[in-house]
């Protein structure tokens, strides 16, 4: 197995601690439906302490949000660098690399996308979870909501909408941390691992944008070809699923690509991924690129700064 391949393989192993940080959320989520079911019936008379009190949980939640998660990143950095490090040097016994400390790894943890750090991201969650809890509520008191009614209607919003944010933030944050730990340890020893390959995953699932990513290589130092500062910040989109994986200085065969995959797959299997562009495909002009260049489907764009602020 090459130190690609097995970089991979234990990259499929954060969906565990993607699962993990979900599941920590989720604690703080529930725990507050059950206060609104058994608070708003009572409160409903008096529409301005529910408002109220839907503010003030968004708020609370929230914060907690960002301290568990942070504590979690902080943590992920550390055990992340140190694994990449042995799994390198299980290839190249001359690999060294330092770990993180704790400045290095509230950096990593706090890095801005499009200028927006994480705690601002966390705010802007916040923000949109508050305009669409007051339309809820807005909503219930305009229908004429009983008590008990408002509170179901209130609740379910809460746990679906809400949580379901909460989780995606803690979704892509997680594999973003993994990703910015692994270029913290490939550049240190750029005459070993010079650069990275972009690397989406080979499935139905991936965007369009993603695929056309999928095999493009960036150095770390200036040389023949494109550096990582030409490179689009990963993740991409919220929930990306695409991870950074070592070039070594002497690579032994080329990695498939997600085009040369998907030609692979059985018809039937072809024709449900690319829908509509399946004659293209039949046609010989199908490629990752011009799906996302000119379909102009929503899943096949990169996304824009100010969606991208809001993962």
């Amino acid at each position: 197995m090459s130190l690609k391949d097995t970089v991979l393989q234990h990259r499929h192993a954060l969906l565990g601690v993607e699962g993990y940080t979900v599941g920590e959320l989720e604690e703080i989520f529930m725990a507050r439906v059950e206060e609104f079911r058994r608070r708003i019936p009572s409160m409903w008379r008096y529409r301005w302490r529910v408002r109220q009190l839907i503010m003030e949980a968004l708020a609370e939640d929230f914060t907690h949000t960002e301290v568990v998660l942070s504590s979690l990143l902080r943590k992920l950095t550390f055990a992340e660098a140190k694994a990449v490090r042995r799994i390198i040097q299980q290839y190249h016994k001359q690999f060294t690399a330092k770990l993180p400390d704790e400045w290095e790894a509230g950096k990593i943890v706090e890095a801005p996308i499009n200028g927006v750090t994480f705690r601002e991201r966390v705010q802007l969650r916040q923000q949109r979870s508050m305009r669409r809890m007051l339309g809820v509520l807005g909503l219930a008191a305009l229908l004429g909501d009983t008590g008990e009614e408002a509170a179901e209607r209130i609740t379910k919003d809460y746990s679906v909408w809400v949580f379901a944010w909460a989780a995606t933030l803690g979704r892509t944050e997680v594999q973003r941390v993994a990703n910015d730990t692994v270029l913290f340890v490939y550049r240190q020893q750029p005459n070993i691992i010079p650069g990275v390959e972009w690397s989406a995953v080979l499935d139905a699932r991936t965007c369009a944008a993603c695929s056309d990513l999928d095999g493009t290589t960036y150095l770390f130092e200036p040389g023949h070809g494109a550096t990582l500062d030409d490179a689009p910040r990963m993740p991409l989109h919220a929930r990306c699923r695409c991870v950074w994986v070592p070039i070594e200085v002497e690579v032994q065969g080329e990695r498939e690509s997600y085009a040369q995959w998907l030609r692979r797959q059985p018809e039937e299997f072809i024709r449900a991924v690319l829908r509509g562009k399946y004659e293209w495909f039949r046609q010989g002009k199908w490629t990752p690129r011009n799906v996302a260049d000119a379909v102009g489907e929503k899943s096949a764009k990169r996304i824009a700064p100010s969606e991208l602020a809001e993962i």
